[in-house]
């Protein structure tokens, strides 16, 4: 095929280096915080022990980082500044077997475009360093520069000569707060390092080396240097509360620390986690970790969480993402079972729920669901009634004997009253479902290390109809109260009794006559798409038409329900929220709406009876600490908090 020349312009032209360069650094220079992390890896790269980074007002005027590390000769010093120069890989094998932080020196010549830019280094035991200086990728300016060895580079009013990338940058506090997230991530994946941070001449960040156990050869990151490591970056005693988990798998191994449940974020930014000492931000890894806190976290909550993935290199791929902030694992099903498996060891063994473990980094929210108004406590507090009589106040006090009690008619016995027995082909569904739930969390047993000592508690009342309060101890031993949320309580309850004895949904109640629940016509898709589901766990229904569903009959628990705001609830469970696989998520939020729906409400006097038959079930149910749907069940006061509430 021959190509014809014609006398018309030529359109397509080569770029010159310096705008390719501008261009390139689109990926790479995002934000000052991005020039941070590219640089302190380097640093990181070169063998350093020692990194300080500098900011004026956020890094948008000026970034300084300087290392003690190898330092580079003159020659190396240059060709850092040229694009695609590297020193990490020589073929492309190599790219799937990095050891590295990235490729040391290729970032240089994006950003020393997009700023004035010095680069100052000088290799460990000589004398003869060099100093670099260039206006936005420029004509380089070298004069001599001595030092004990080590690297500096600096970068002044950063996009100067690209002002519409400037003026996208945000205020200084924004873009000071992006670099002390990376650094804070940067000093946990590096305790071996000494790192400062430094924001308008004010140190805001110290981190000092902490000593790492070494393993054939290889520092490890056990469960001492993690904590101290926490410490020093979060401040004061934020990992008292924090749990150690731990696991190894053929694949894989993985150390972390995490958060109790109840000690929540609305973002997902403590969420640090660690591929090979690289800090990533992957989807896939925090939908594995989320699944390990699989019903302990409120939908769109996020734990505190600090993980060490280590894997062979061959393993996986860092080079999916511009910013490497993503990454590729081979055998990735594996790695995050084991991940959300170790989480759910780690919660299963820890205490938890003892009344200090929330303490450090407990945020200052309440943990009401804006989702759930069956959640919602009553809306005055001192609404609740007062026992019938001295009497029985005073016989309540004594820690009463937890025996088998009557069930109140409140507790529903599941025993179907003109039922219909489920189809052998819907109960074997439920089954196949409620296994894989059972799975994908744990098996319901209780723990070992359970922190409510039920038979030592002494009730003293309700507040609100709502939430019971217990007492525990003298002033001896340490006296301490607990609150306890019934309705979450109660539906913890319910949904363990559920997941343990799939024969209590073998059965549902026929209405005497169909009910028709009016719902949009979203509603209804959504209920088409669970039919089978829903027909597993006891309910009969027939979409009439778009806007109109006819209920035939319901389980059991669920016969006294209102059965507009039942079905409504389980409309929004179409697509389940919870990081479970396949269909166990769909059913575990299909069992927790029909907890919720039958437990004990807000607002609810319950009788003695009652309450001896709830307590007595609890001490049978596994993590109960949170109902469901991730909302604390209760939580202790001790006595030196209570005495604070009075200035003591």
């Amino acid at each position: 095929m021959s190509i014809e020349t014609t006398t018309s312009t030529n359109r397509i032209k080569r770029l010159d280096d310096n705008l390719i360069n501008k261009i390139a650094a689109g990926e790479v220079v995002e934000r000052p915080a991005s020039v941070v992390k590219e640089l302190v890896e380097n640093c990181l790269d070169a063998g350093a022990t020692k990194v300080t980074v500098e900011l004026r007002e956020g890094g948008r005027k000026r970034i300084l980082v300087s290392d003690n590390g190898s330092g580079m000769s003159r020659t190396d010093a240059f060709n850092a500044l040229l694009r695609h120069a590297t020193s990490k890989i020589r073929d492309a094998e190599d790219l799937f077997n990095l050891n590295t932080m990235g490729f040391r020196g290729e970032a240089l010549a994006s950003i020393s475009s997009v700023c004035k830019f010095t680069l100052m280094t000088c290799e460990q035991g000589s004398t003869d360093g060099v100093r670099l200086q260039t206006d936005g990728g420029g004509q380089l300016e070298e004069t001599p520069w001595q030092s004990a060895g080590g690297t500096t580079m600096i970068c002044d009013d950063i996009f100067y000569n690209v002002p519409v990338r400037q003026k996208f940058l945000k205020a200084a506090q924004a873009e000071y707060g992006a670099v002390l997230e990376f650094m804070r991530a940067v000093a946990m994946s590096s305790p071996h390092v000494d790192f400062t941070l430094v924001h308008n001449g004010k140190e805001v960040l110290r981190a000092s080396t902490v000593e790492m156990k070494k393993v054939n050869g290889r520092l490890i990151m056990d469960e001492r240097a993690l904590r101290a490591r926490f410490a020093q970056v979060m401040g004061g005693d934020a990992g008292l509360g924090m749990i150690y988990a731990a696991a190894e798998g053929p694949y894989a191994s993985m150390t972390a620390l995490i958060s109790a449940p109840g000690v929540e974020r609305t973002t997902a930014k403590d969420m640090l986690i660690f591929v090979n000492g690289r800090w990533v931000k992957d989807k896939s890894l925090r939908f594995a970790v989320l699944r390990g806190y699989h019903s302990h976290l409120l939908r769109g909550k996020y734990p505190v969480v600090a993980l060490f993935l280590t894997l062979d290199s061959g393993l996986v791929d860092a080079n999916v993402h511009p910013a490497k902030t993503e990454v590729r694992l081979q055998y990735a099903t594996e790695i995050h079972s084991m991940v959300a498996g170790a989480i759910r060891e780690g919660l299963r063994k820890a205490d938890w729920a003892s009344h200090s473990s929330h303490e450090a980094l407990a945020p200052k929210s309440n943990f009401q669901s804006s989702d759930d108004s069956a959640h919602a406590p009553a809306k005055s507090f001192w609404s609740g009634k007062a026992p019938s009589s001295a009497a029985s106040v005073a016989s309540l006090r004594t820690p009463p004997d937890w025996g088998e009690a009557p069930k109140a008619a409140r507790w529903r016995d599941v025993t179907p009253v003109g039922s219909s027995e489920m189809s052998t082909r819907s109960a074997n569904l439920f089954d196949d479902l409620a296994s894989d739930v059972r799975s994908s969390f744990a098996s319901p047993q209780v723990s070992a290390t359970q922190s409510v000592p039920w038979h030592e508690l002494s009730y003293m009342g309700a507040v609100a109809d709502c939430y019971l309060l217990f007492g525990h101890g003298d002033r001896r031993s340490g006296a301490r109260i607990l609150a306890v949320d019934q309705h979450a309580f109660h539906e913890r309850v319910l949904y363990e009794r559920l997941m343990r004895n799939t024969d209590l949904l073998r059965s549902s109640q026929t209405l005497l006559v169909p009910e028709g629940v009016t719902l949009d016509p979203g509603a209804v898709e959504s209920l088409k798409g669970i039919k089978a589901q829903l027909e597993s766990t006891g309910f009969r229904f027939d979409i009439i038409e778009d806007s109109t569903v006819e209920v035939r009959a319901v389980p059991v628990l669920l016969a006294k329900s209102d059965l507009q705001t039942l079905f409504e609830s389980l409309a929004r469970h179409e697509k389940s929220a919870m990081p479970l696989e396949g269909n166990a998520g769909l059913t575990h939020d299909i069992l927790a709406t029909m907890a919720c729906h039958g437990a004990v409400r807000a607002g609810e006097a319950l009788g003695e009876s009652e309450l001896k038959t709830l307590i007595n079930e609890a001490k049978d149910v596994d993590f109960f600490h949170n109902c469901p749907h991730g909302r604390r069940v209760f939580r202790w006061w001790d006595e030196a908090q209570i005495a604070r509430w009075f200035d003591r």
